[in-house]
């Protein structure tokens, strides 16, 4: 289990509901948005109710580990739900991202054909750089998804 901190209180949800929730608001915050959320929480009784909060830029949420007895309450409905927000976000994010050309040109190149005391010379093309987020090395250059990634982010 794992405490929400957000806003001066805390509540108590699951883990993989505290962790869609932190990773969506990190996404949420990437792409300049926030969005409301309703999320399952434990009440202290030990009760199940619901939380509304909203997410992403400008909102802090932390989540920390939090004891709890008894098993961990099933809330599969909400980790699909933030599962499809989260994909969501991150389509719209990876779509809405400035397009890379199909190729650039290397400044030296450049400044060269512009130069007056020079013929013109044919601009070097190079091939664009990948985003930082998406380059990827080692066991992660097998990752095809976003459902990859996570597990790969997870098991570390």
């Amino acid at each position: 289990m794992r405490s929400i901190t957000y806003a001066g209180e805390a509540v108590q949800t699951s883990d993989e509901v505290a962790a869609l929730l932190v990773e969506l608001s990190a996404e949420l915050a990437k792409a300049g948005r926030a969005e409301a959320v309703e999320i399952p929480i434990v009440t202290p009784g030990g009760g199940r109710d619901t939380a509304e909060l909203v997410v992403g830029l400008g909102n802090d949420v932390l989540s920390l580990p939090s004891e709890h007895e008894g098993a961990e309450p099933d809330f599969t409905d909400a980790v699909e739900m933030l599962t499809a927000m989260l994909d969501a976000t991150f389509a719209q994010f990876t779509m809405t991202a400035p397009a890379m050309p199909a190729a650039a040109v290397s400044a030296a190149a450049l400044s060269e054909a512009v130069t007056m005391d020079e013929p013109a010379v044919e601009p070097e093309v190079v091939a664009p750089r990948p985003p930082a987020e998406a380059t990827l090395s080692g066991q992660d250059a097998q990752i095809t998804s976003l459902d990859e990634f996570r597990r790969a982010q997870r098991s570390r």
